[in-house]
């Protein structure tokens, strides 16, 4: 066991508990089936662990999952998010998968719904014991947002792409926020977040990519902890605009920002269930996907792990901000995946 673990402060475990849903088969990484599995159960062996959630996967790719998978399968049984395209067509398969399942269970699916109709639909297809987590635009979210969660569903919302259209303004992910956390209602934020802050990066990993203002992860969940502290809006989109790591520390009280202190408390009581079978609760924080490797040799500033998705947390940065270890051993071709984020306040 890595002797850095016990390093990790308690406040960066508390919000950075089981964070991180794997789903480096999408796009920009596009791994194969076979490095994806091979990396998620590298790291569900690893010091990092304890950060990691779900494998997030098409539906449509079950069977080669298995196929692939079947080398790995152990105990705890790995909790799988399927994302469904056609209901009618990718539901069956999850059925015939958990029905048969060894070593891996479908817990969670992801769809996306534009209108009332839509979540309607996928209400009338439900699965008994697996969560679903509705997407949907962030132009007035509110309302879908109420029927999502009058149907027991999760909210998911867009945080970025692979072009620069596809990243919201501050105050359209604030408001999906807000009206989250006034539900009480489940999320998680898909695409982007692949550093700790806001900054101008690459949208892919090509050289020649092109940029785009793209938020962090602790941007959303941190305002995300002030929205449900009750912290005003000018606030929220303060955090969710930060861009200066100096501005952030891990502590034992809890993660300081500008003079703001999230303590221990809340923080524990944002984490969530160390269950791979996802327990709904008013407050947990989870999120998802890493898929972060480096081709060797290679140390173009876009390349490298964000720090406390691949690396070893540690409170030697800058103000305590985590920082990683040497990067992963490569397990494909160069490339990361989006980050989705999943919060469950």
């Amino acid at each position: 066991m890595s002797v850095l673990a016990p390093a990790v402060p308690d406040s960066a475990r508390a919000l950075l508990r089981a964070v991180v849903d794997y789903a480096g088969l999408f796009p920009p990484t596009s791994a194969t089936m076979g490095d994806a599995v091979a990396h998620y159960a590298s790291e569900r062996a690893g010091a990092d662990q304890w950060m990691l959630g779900r494998f997030v996967l098409p539906a449509a790719r079950l069977a080669e999952f298995k196929a692939v998978q079947a080398p790995f399968a152990g105990e705890p049984a790995w909790g799988l998010s399927a994302v469904v395209g056609d209901l009618g067509a990718e539901l069956p398969g999850i059925v015939a998968f958990n029905a048969h399942a060894r070593g891996a269970i479908v817990d969670a699916m992801e769809v996306k719904a534009s209108t009332v109709a839509d979540i309607e639909r996928v209400a009338a297809h439900r699965l008994p014991g697996v969560d679903v987590y509705v997407e949907v635009p962030l132009a007035g979210p509110e309302p879908l947002l109420r029927v999502v969660a009058a149907h027991g569903f999760f909210g998911k919302a867009r945080t970025g792409g692979v072009t620069a259209d596809g990243i919201p303004s501050a105050r359209a992910l604030a408001e999906f926020l807000a009206a989250a956390v006034g539900l009480g209602l489940p999320f998680k934020c898909t695409a982007g977040l692949h550093h700790p802050l806001r900054g101008d990066y690459p949208l892919t990993y090509a050289s020649d990519a092109p940029h785009g203002t793209m938020f962090g992860y602790l941007n959303v969940l941190l305002a995300t902890a002030a929205i449900r502290r009750g912290w005003p809006p000018a606030v929220v989109d303060g955090l969710l605009e930060e861009r200066d790591e100096t501005t952030v520390s891990f502590g034992a009280a809890g993660v300081t920002w500008r003079g703001k202190v999230i303590g221990i408390e809340a923080l524990e009581a944002a984490r969530p269930r160390a269950s791979a079978v996802s327990v709904r609760a008013r407050s947990a924080i989870r999120s998802t996907s890493w898929h972060r490797s480096r081709a060797d040799g290679d140390d173009r500033p876009h390349a490298r792990p964000a720090p406390a998705l691949v690396g070893r947390l540690r409170p030697g940065g800058r103000r305590g901000l985590p920082h990683p270890e040497p990067p992963l051993r490569r397990v494909q071709p160069p490339g990361r995946s989006i980050a989705h984020w999943r919060s469950d306040w």
